[in-house]
């Protein structure tokens, strides 16, 4: 597990637990797991590669063990960036 952020707490639900809610939800192999803070919140993010080859990010409620959302993974490693400068100028 990747800890992001400082002083995450100790939390009830374990990374497997967070893992089998997500794998739930969106079934696949789980390419990462972390457990951090962002915007003040402390949750796991579970990234899933599907059969397809997509990227899913889960996000599980520590304390419940609760998938709070899902959706396509923003930051996927090796696919192209379309928020840079375009080169053609």
């Amino acid at each position: 597990i990747a800890l992001s952020g400082d002083d995450l707490p100790d939390v009830p639900v374990t990374q497997d637990e967070a893992v089998a809610a997500a794998t739930a939800a969106v079934p696949g192999d789980v390419v990462e797991v972390e457990l951090e803070r962002e915007n003040g919140v402390v949750g796991y993010e579970v990234e899933i590669r599907t059969g397809d080859g997509s990227v899913f990010e889960v996000n599980v409620d520590p304390e419940t063990g609760e998938v709070l959302g899902q959706g396509p993974d923003d930051d996927v490693p090796g696919e192209p960036d379309d928020d840079g400068p375009d080169d053609d100028d």
